[in-house]
């Protein structure tokens, strides 16, 4: 967290600049820092300012308003300094500390200035490409996909049947799916602005892996991570070089590349999941809406010159076969927004993260889910988890996001980022997806 003196600031400005809007949410993060007794009158008071604002808004939209000696925004204002004021008085007495990292890794040590926060929490993931209101859509990003297969480090061969028998006999114990499916790899990426807008225009080189492969060389590597030796690790992978040259190749692991993608329904809330006990990869842990891997015949890879990008269509699928095929109906693929590329610090892959804009409500798209759910319904265990995004800083979210809940690093990455992407853009629940989508043109 920041000092008291840059969050009175910050509160100051907001309320000067006469952005209601963003006035209250500040306002409502600087209550995060008071102990929850104290703020209730101050929250309340708030929501009462908001209601007010976000009626006369309403009434002038339909046309309903005469402004003339009604509007309220110098009153709003005048009230939300006098409440300042009380808050600044309740911090008097407080340390503000900074989020503390419990994590004793050194690779966490060494890149938490590239996680992804919200409030006091974060993911374990190293931002690599995207940030503030950054986006890509269908025509920002190209590819090229080669046939060269991942291969194992000598060493990892040896421990390849035992390992496979191992998981096999495990699935069918615990009935969760296990199969050797050819899935796609991150080789290499590249982003570069390309003309005077300054709007980055991402290069992928992408490749096949197998999925026993890419499961033998990650429980390995887990047994290796465990002993904390730097320069064993390191013969393995170098995520410096890596960061700063977009090569793959620096990391001897199969560079299994997912999508992470979060919702964002109509009503303004921002969707996740907890993944079943029959998975397994991280089963019974959180993770964004749709987490899908790329399969390269499914997903346009191995088809040449069918200008498919396998981002956009692997996104699409996993809607269809996780959610609901009748979502995919109300879903444009201008609704899908890569934000970013991250690695993920967990399971040691990159990971694309994107947010789906669906105009349908919450409880609309869960009751089309329980009518007609896709065929790999039997993945997540709750489905579908909201955080509502109006609500981000006045609800306690400990047992979500804290040290103990289990998390796929990259879907806590996808949830992050969508939630800095929102604020970057100052989204509004009161915006429609179509507006929203305009924004992002």
């Amino acid at each position: 967290m920041r000092s008291k003196e840059i969050l009175i600031d910050e509160c100051k400005r907001a309320i000067r600049s006469g952005d209601l809007e963003n006035s209250f949410e500040v306002l409502r993060k600087a209550l995060l820092n008071i102990d929850p007794s104290e703020c209730k009158k101050i929250e309340k008071d708030i929501d009462l300012f908001e209601g007010e604002w976000r009626a006369f808004s309403k009434r002038q939209i339909q046309g309903t308003e005469n402004t003339e000696g009604k509007i309220p925004e110098n009153r709003i204002r005048k009230g939300l300094y006098d409440l300042l004021e009380v808050i600044e008085i309740c911090l008097e007495n407080i340390e503000i500390k900074e989020i503390e990292i419990k994590d004793s890794s050194f690779l966490v040590s060494r890149y938490k200035h590239r996680f992804y926060y919200f409030y006091k929490y974060y993911a374990k993931s190293i931002r690599l490409i995207g940030a503030d209101d950054e986006y890509f859509s269908l025509n920002d990003l190209s590819f090229n996909y080669c046939d060269d297969i991942y291969l194992l480090p000598s060493e990892f061969k040896l421990k390849y049947d035992e390992i496979i028998e191992k998981k096999i006999k495990e699935s069918k114990e615990k009935n969760f799916m296990f199969y050797n499916g050819k899935n796609t790899r991150l080789l290499n990426f590249h982003a570069t602005p390309v003309d005077d807008t300054e709007k980055k225009k991402i290069t992928l080189s992408l490749g096949p892996v197998w999925w026993f492969d890419f499961t033998v060389a990650n429980d390995l590597f887990g047994l290796i991570l465990q002993n904390e030796d730097q320069g064993f690790i390191e013969r393995y992978i170098n995520l410096d070089k890596l960061i700063n040259t977009g090569r793959c190749e620096y990391s001897k692991l199969s560079n299994l590349v997912v999508t992470a993608s979060t919702i964002l329904t109509a009503d303004g809330k921002l969707l996740f999941t907890k993944r079943s006990e029959f998975v397994s990869s991280y089963p019974n842990s959180y993770t964004s809406a749709i987490a899908e891997n790329i399969r390269p015949e499914e997903d346009g890879l191995e088809k040449k010159g069918n200008g498919s990008i396998p981002i956009f269509s692997t996104v699409i699928r996993g809607i269809k076969e996780e959610l609901s095929p009748i979502i995919l109906e109300y879903i444009d693929i201008k609704n899908i927004k890569l934000l970013g590329i991250t690695f993920d610090l967990g399971l040691f892959h990159p990971d694309f993260l994107l947010i789906v804009f669906v105009p349908l409500t919450y409880n609309q798209i869960v009751e089309i889910y329980a009518r007609r759910p896709g065929k790999d319904f039997i993945e997540a265990k709750n489905y579908l988890i909201s955080l509502d995004y109006k609500d981000r800083y006045t609800t306690s979210y400990e047992t979500l996001f804290g040290e103990k809940s289990p998390w796929v690093q990259g879907g806590k990455a996808s949830l992050f980022r969508s939630i800095e992407f929102l604020e970057s853009i100052k989204y509004s629940p009161n915006m429609t997806i179509i507006d929203l989508i305009k924004r992002c043109e």
